[in-house]
């Protein structure tokens, strides 16, 4: 047992020995660059000060991802639904109504998103111009009654979506009807944050 103890010692003894500076002074790692041109070519038997830089490539790399700013804005969720208000020729939808905090009523729910979305924003601003009784915010302001929104529907903290509400069911599909692609939803919902 102490034989082996000893080798070992002996030997990791060895190793420190052959990794340590020779002549006391401080050292760095081969392959450092030192100050002075002489003692960058190791002629003075200067002491390395830093490690030498890394050769600069020839022409950058274009895939290489530039490191992140930390001021940049996050970037936008994605829209699930229409991207903009588009009717089939010759509809006439019914432009709906809003509903009071505390009351249920048809909604059609045009475009969500995980989190805040110019392109939710920008179809709200559509919604807004066709005169609809339209809002837009968190998706936990509008929860699904007697149901629950489809899986395509995000969820979570900060979910938004883009509704427009109606009194009756049948307002609310003949709405979706008139548009050109399917919305995302079309249910009864509980209005919570209306102000």
């Amino acid at each position: 047992m102490k034989t082996s103890t000893f080798a070992l010692a002996l030997i990791l003894s060895v190793l420190a020995c052959k990794s340590a500076p020779q002549g006391g002074g401080a050292s760095a790692p081969p392959n450092t660059a030192t100050s002075g041109s002489a003692a960058a070519d190791g002629a003075d038997g200067g002491t390395p000060i830093a490690p030498a830089p890394a050769p600069a490539p020839a022409d950058a790399d274009a895939s290489t991802p530039e490191p992140a700013d930390a001021s940049a804005p996050e970037p936008a969720s994605p829209l699930v639904g229409l991207h903009a208000l588009t009717f089939r020729a010759g509809a006439h939808p019914p432009v709906g109504a809003a509903g009071a905090h505390g009351a249920t009523v048809w909604a059609v729910t045009l475009a969500a998103s995980a989190g805040a979305s110019p392109e939710l924003t920008a179809l709200f601003q559509q919604c807004l111009a066709a005169h609809l009784a339209a809002s837009l915010g968190e998706l936990r302001c509008a929860p699904a009654v007697g149901g629950a929104y489809p899986g395509t529907v995000p969820s979570g903290d900060g979910a938004q979506a883009v509704t427009v509400t109606f009194r009756t069911e049948r307002d609310a599909r003949a709405f979706a009807a008139a548009l050109t692609e399917a919305p995302l939803h079309i249910g009864r919902v509980r209005v919570l944050c209306a102000d």
